[in-house]
């Protein structure tokens, strides 16, 4: 089937804004204060260990694995302040080879993506397409998925709502799997790398402090 082909406009790659989470209040201060600091450290802790890696279908005992470790290993590492290349190279898995393990997991879920329709909730409503696809990982790559399909945001979301699967609508505007996929690949391995490097923060030094001052 032949669809007309929609061209990207300056204002359809707008930015998504980035959605706050809310702390609740306690009436004691004190309370306040190392009920916040807990779930800062808890937050940092479980972004440390994830970041956008779990988006990607790679969870601990898959990242665990690609490192060379197990999940306790993994853990005692990032609690250490290990990043995931550190973790590996004590495990004698380079970071080269890291970021390929890491990459050819993901790969496997962003296949299984384009042949997956937007889910319909018990309401008969489907989710937001932008959150739909930030869950599955394809948040970054979510406007260059629509500029490579030829169509904008929002049409790429509508055709989404319609039932239609990437790959359906890729197939449609003319588009190879392997291009579609080269443009998701691009995002996919940035995330990877960037969470691979990245060194968890830290808290204990915070907490210690203010126990004694």
């Amino acid at each position: 089937m032949l669809r007309r082909t929609k061209i990207i406009t300056g204002s359809s790659l707008a930015a998504v804004a980035a959605v706050g989470v809310g702390v609740p209040a306690y009436a004691s201060s004190a309370s306040t204060t190392q009920s916040s600091a807990a779930q800062s450290t808890r937050h940092h802790q479980h972004k440390g260990h994830r970041d956008r890696l779990h988006e990607l279908g790679l969870t601990r005992a898959a990242i665990a694995k690609d490192a060379g470790t197990d999940v306790a290993g993994l853990k005692a590492g990032r609690k250490a302040g290990e990043s995931l290349v550190q973790i590996a190279a004590r495990h004698h898995v380079s970071r080269a080879t890291l970021l390929s393990r890491l990459d050819a997991t993901a790969d496997a879920r962003v296949t299984k993506l384009l042949n997956t329709k937007l889910p319909v909730r018990k309401t008969g409503k489907h989710p937001a397409t932008r959150a739909w696809a930030r869950h599955h990982g394809l948040g970054g790559a979510y406007k260059n998925v629509a500029a490579t399909l030829k169509l904008s945001p929002q049409t790429l979301s509508a055709d989404l709502k319609k039932g239609e699967t990437l790959q359906q609508i890729a197939t449609a505007q003319h588009v190879s799997t392997a291009t579609l996929t080269a443009v998701i690949d691009k995002d996919v391995n940035a995330a990877i790398a960037k969470a691979a490097d990245r060194v968890p923060h830290s808290h204990a030094g915070k907490r210690t402090t203010s126990a004694t001052s």
